[in-house]
Formats: C-alpha cells, structure tokens, sequence
C-alpha cells in the first residue's frame, strides 16, 4: 500500500521495526540505506516521501516529488471535477443487451 502525508508519520511513529530508504531514478527503485523508524520519521518530516507497506508497518520510503493529487477517475467512486466544480472526465457510457420479447 502507498501511504503518505500524516497517516505515514503516525505508522513510523508508532513502528519497532527499520524501514529501507529507496531512491527513484528512472522509473526503477534502488536501496541506499536501512534506518531506524525514529531516522525516517525524520526524513518523512524534511521532504516529500511516500511509504510502502501497511497500517502496522512501513517497509520502505522512497522521495514522491511525482505525485499528483487525482480528485477521482473511476465512476464508481468520484468523477474528476474542475476547480469550479463541473464534470470533466468522459461521459459514462453503459451498454445494455437488448431485453428479448
């Protein structure tokens, strides 16, 4: 699970357990150290980070300066709406069989 922002303080707050710092280049992940949950709650704290792992346990953090807040997208939780409120994903199209007589 990718968990950021608050709820990734408070998991490595409350963990035991190290937790791996990767670093992103090109699309592809690299280790560069294994720390403390107490050390990545600091870098958490410095920088834009995002965790890897669960609610009891972060396995890793890796910079997230690519992410992108998405309002929605699928149709069965939100459309995505402009600032002003307004619909500006694609119309829902459903298609039906034809009922038989």
């Amino acid at each position: 699970m990718h968990i950021v922002g608050d709820d990734l303080k408070s998991i490595l707050a409350r963990q035991a357990e190290s937790v791996e710092v990767r670093k992103v280049v090109d699309g592809q992940s690299f280790s560069i150290a294994t720390v403390s949950a107490k050390e990545a709650l600091r870098i958490v704290k410095m920088g834009q980070f995002a965790g890897v792992g669960n609610l009891r346990r972060i396995r890793s953090i890796k910079s997230d300066i690519h992410r992108r807040d998405w309002p929605g997208g699928s149709h069965t939780t939100e459309r995505i709406r402009d600032a002003a409120g307004v619909i500006i994903s694609p119309p829902l199209i459903v298609k039906h069989k034809a009922e038989r007589a």
